[in-house]
């Protein structure tokens, strides 16, 4: 009976407990240290992914370490300021865009990806993070040499509603429009580029339609080129124009 007593006691419980809850903290902090580089691997090819899409180039369904291989040979990053100076001491493929909103301008650093194809010619990729309805957007925009004409948008979201906002990433039909828009008049003064409400709309050089039902989605898209008061393209400016001259 006293084995009995003392396995039902309140302080066998809290010792079995606290055995217990560090057993499985170990085990789940040895778990989370050897899925480490699993995970960031994994995070690297997303983000090679989706730099060779802004590109045009499609290698999904092909083998990550060709496209590391194709990756290492074809981009070189950057990190600049907002002043739009290059700051060498920061590697533009480790920079977080999720951390780097977070932080003042004069902190904040933004990645450029230059890109060129096997014929010599020359694109360059931006990087902005902003808010949709639910949660976190960000796009990878693909623009020629000029920093002027657009070749290629990319997005992704963190949690937009599937058939609606979700559609900003998964309709190449919508993503599609971005393609052939400018960031700059004829006067050379930044226009960026506006998600109208709605379908069927008369669309220019800096504007396309939106989705149907997505109307805050659409929002934080145009924001991605437009909002002062967190991070958009405008955070580009210098650098770009310091490239355009």
């Amino acid at each position: 009976m006293a084995n009995k007593d003392r396995v039902n006691s309140n302080g066998y419980t809290i010792v079995f407990a606290v055995v217990m809850v560090a057993v499985v903290s170990s085990f789940l902090a040895g778990t989370k240290v050897g899925l480490g580089p699993i995970q960031q691997k994994n995070v690297n090819n997303e983000i090679r992914t989706n730099l060779f899409k802004a590109v045009g180039v499609d290698v999904k369904g092909e083998n990550m370490d060709v496209v590391e291989e194709k990756f290492n040979t074809s981009f070189e990053g950057m990190a600049i300021d907002l002043e739009g100076n290059v700051d060498e001491s920061v590697d533009a493929f480790t920079l977080k865009m999720s951390n780097e909103v977070k932080k003042s301008p004069e902190e904040r650093r933004l990645p450029v990806y230059k890109y060129t194809d096997e014929n010599g010619k020359v694109q360059y990729v931006l990087q902005v993070r902003g808010n949709g309805l639910w949660d976190a957007i960000w796009m990878y925009l693909a623009v020629d040499g000029n920093f002027n004409d657009v070749k290629g948008a990319v997005f992704g979201h963190a949690s937009e509603t599937p058939g609606l906002g979700a559609e900003i990433k998964d309709n190449p039909t919508w993503y599609g429009q971005f393609d052939g828009k400018q960031l700059f008049d004829a006067a050379n003064e930044y226009q960026g580029i506006s998600v109208l409400k709605g379908t069927g709309n008369k669309l220019d050089a800096h504007h396309v339609d939106g989705i149907t039902g997505a109307t805050m989605t659409c929002k934080g898209v145009t924001n991605l080129f437009m909002d002062d008061a967190r991070s958009s393209l405008r955070d580009y400016l210098k650098f770009i124009e310091k490239q355009r001259k």
